[in-house]
């Protein structure tokens, strides 16, 4: 009996010794969102820092304010309105299911302003955008998206005061196009006239490959930068690259910051949507931010 004894008080102090052990901490989240590394195929991948201040995966279910401003929020504008006849609303920036949501509507009874844009009205289609409250200097980026299935055009890019870089404009199902085999999809840039924001000179438009039709699927956009070259890249791969010396125009890589910027807007050039073509829905799932280590603590820059 006595032996039995002993035995359950062993057990006893076994169990109470292991409940008394720590619990493991809940560490690492913010380590392992940190060793994300970019999508694209890479060589150096494992030399890039995610900027997690700039970055965002659109998962609070609100639009973060501190990192983005929203076109037309309390009827203030960053540099334009949209481009006439749509305009930007701030109603139709949404986040849902940890997804930022880009709209373009049919609503021709909206509070349009009343004032023009390159000659045209502001009528008839809301839409939405969105530009970051920070800027960034060389570096790499991603996009996660799935593009407007209409012929609105979903577009992605940085600009400073010299330059405008259209990362990607694509028009998911334009009502005319050359090569209606394909969506379309350029690369573009421009330089802004010093005396106007909005005076813009294009200085180069590249039509880029792809797979077909880019709006079925999301798809990974990434874009690499610094001082002399820019690549691009779709789903890993590298589709375009460039280097300073290639063409005879203004280099648009400067020392100066960029900020980014998504939107949606109307592509006149591939005709203007219907009201049966609408709504449409440019879906984002995230914008990653990378610098090189030697870059990892550059000061942050507010516009």
């Amino acid at each position: 009996m006595q032996q039995f004894f002993n035995i359950a008080v062993l057990l006893i102090l076994m169990i109470s010794c292991q409940k008394q052990l720590p619990q493991k901490a809940n560490v690492g989240i913010e380590d392992e969102y940190q060793k994300i590394v970019p999508y694209s195929i890479h060589p150096t991948a494992n030399e890039w820092t995610l900027d997690d201040r700039n970055s965002d995966e659109f998962q609070n279910g609100i639009i973060d304010t501190a990192k983005w401003f929203v076109q037309g929020s309390n009827n203030n504008y960053h540099l334009w309105k949209g481009d006439a006849p749509s305009q930007f609303f701030s109603k139709n920036i949404q986040l849902s299911k940890e997804q930022l949501i880009i709209s373009s509507k049919w609503q021709p009874n909206s509070e349009f302003s009343k004032e023009k844009y390159n000659g045209k009205i502001y009528e008839n289609v809301t839409t939405g955008g969105i530009v970051s409250k920070n800027k960034i200097k060389e570096g790499y980026i991603e996009i996660k998206a799935k593009v407007a299935n209409s012929s609105i055009k979903s577009s992605f890019g940085i600009r400073n005061s010299l330059f405008e870089l259209h990362l990607f404009d694509i028009v998911g199902r334009p009502r005319f196009y050359q090569y209606m085999e394909r969506t379309p999809f350029l690369f573009s840039y421009y330089s802004i006239n010093s005396t106007s924001p909005l005076h813009r000179t294009k200085l180069l438009s590249i039509p880029l490959l792809n797979k077909g039709n880019l709006t079925n699927a999301f798809h990974i956009y990434g874009f690499e930068w610094g001082r002399h070259y820019l690549k691009l890249f779709l789903d890993g791969q590298e589709i375009y690259s460039m280097k300073n010396t290639q063409f005879e125009i203004d280099w648009p890589i400067s020392k100066e910051p960029f900020e980014i910027w998504v939107n949606a807007s109307l592509a006149k050039e591939y005709g203007l949507p219907k009201e049966n073509e609408l709504p449409s829905l440019f879906v984002i799932e995230y914008i990653r931010i990378w610098r090189k280590e030697n870059h990892k603590k550059s000061p942050l820059v507010k516009n």
